[in-house]
């Protein structure tokens, strides 16, 4: 798809063929991106890390995109390419780093960078003075549902969209230490990062030294780090470190609860960041949407969060089975794996990307 046009105008007056060039781009077309028309792109947005993607043309609605726990940051090819086809289709896209995510470490100082993100994108040249839409990606998905629910920015979101994203972070935590339920039942264990993404927001938490002494372990052994990190001396810490070493390997889900509210701010912090705690505070348009084989984050946050918010005729949820996490998988020709999982998958994903794109339109035309 690379290099094909089409009119912009077509774009952005269509929301159905916007979502379906968008869903080409990223499904079909990868990290090469495709290009319907040219953007003007901003790197380092007034003097802050953050990337902004605006069409030719009058000032246009605004979409914050708010990425996960990766370490390529923002210019990650396959986000680069998902933004560059969104401002495509008449936005002005906003992709900003978030606190430390890029080093895997998750704090509120990612969800007020993107508040902030949130209140300053209106303001930039080229972008629409109205409430934007916030689209988030994995631990990117929970702060934007952080964020919607937010008293800072309430009244400045159009609608958010949360794709492969967790509900609780102690259920996180869980999942890391003593796996989670898959499909069918089966037992599975937290993806790699995941795992380390929550021993490290711990270990962060620590005196310097003990700090340098849990990263120095999960950093040798990243594929594995808390299996490293049963194999550390507690002596080697001080009395919290060896609070979040246990933390870390006991199985015993009361113990846990308990360790956390001994570990000094721990259990305010988790609350804080889990989207829990502002569910009953998000009014707008919300879609959410998760790959029941997700091992990165448990399906069973979505069906925690679909039962929280049951009965709100706001929120959209589409389980699939089509994402390697949040990334589109490769088609399985197998007849029943592409009529059963693949094209219902594809179909799901097209509401996913055409609510949002609907709702920061009819919200750009409200007085």
């Amino acid at each position: 798809m690379n290099g094909i046009r089409i009119p912009s105008r077509l774009l952005t007056a269509s929301n159905s063929l916007a979502a379906a060039a968008l869903l080409g781009s990223t499904v079909f077309s990868r990290s090469r991106g495709a290009r319907w028309m040219p953007e003007v792109e901003q790197r380092e947005v007034d003097g802050r890390e953050a990337d902004l993607y605006v069409p030719p043309g009058p000032p246009a609605p605004g979409i914050v995109l708010a990425l996960g726990a990766l370490r390529e940051g923002r210019r990650y090819p396959i986000l680069e390419s998902t933004a560059r086809a969104i401002a495509a289709c008449g936005f002005a896209v906003l992709v900003p780093e978030l606190g430390r995510l890029r080093r895997l470490i998750l704090g509120v100082d990612a969800l007020d960078e993107l508040v902030e993100a949130t209140r300053y994108l209106p303001s930039l040249k080229g972008a629409l003075d109205a409430p934007v839409g916030l689209i988030g990606f994995s631990l990117g998905g929970s702060l934007a549902l952080l964020a919607a629910g937010d008293e800072r920015v309430r009244e400045r979101v159009a609608c958010v969209a949360a794709m492969g994203s967790y509900f609780r972070l102690t259920d996180m935590l869980d999942a890391a230490v003593s796996g989670f339920t898959g499909p069918r039942g089966t037992t599975m264990t937290l993806a790699a990062p995941s795992a380390y993404a929550i021993a490290a927001s711990l270990a962060d938490r620590l005196a310097e030294q003990d700090r340098r002494v849990l990263f120095d372990v999960i950093d040798r052994q990243p594929e594995s780090p808390l299996e490293a990190l049963s194999r550390l001396d507690s002596s080697s810490v001080g009395p919290t470190g060896r609070l979040v070493l246990e933390l870390l390997r006991t199985r015993d889900r009361k113990q846990r609860d308990s360790l956390i509210e001994s570990v000094p701010g721990l259990a305010q912090l988790m609350a804080t960041l889990s989207p829990e705690r502002v569910i009953d505070s998000i009014d707008v348009p919300t879609w959410v949407m998760h790959d029941e084989r997700d091992q990165y984050v448990p399906f069973t946050e979505f069906r925690a969060l679909r039962e929280a918010a049951a009965g709100r005729d706001n929120f959209t949820f589409l389980g699939i089975r089509l994402l390697e996490h949040t990334e589109p998988a490769a088609p399985n020709f197998n007849p029943r794996a592409l009529f059963g999982d693949y094209l219902p998958g594809l179909s799901s994903l097209f509401r996913f990307v055409r609510g949002p794109i609907g709702a920061v339109r009819r919200a750009a035309t409200r007085p």
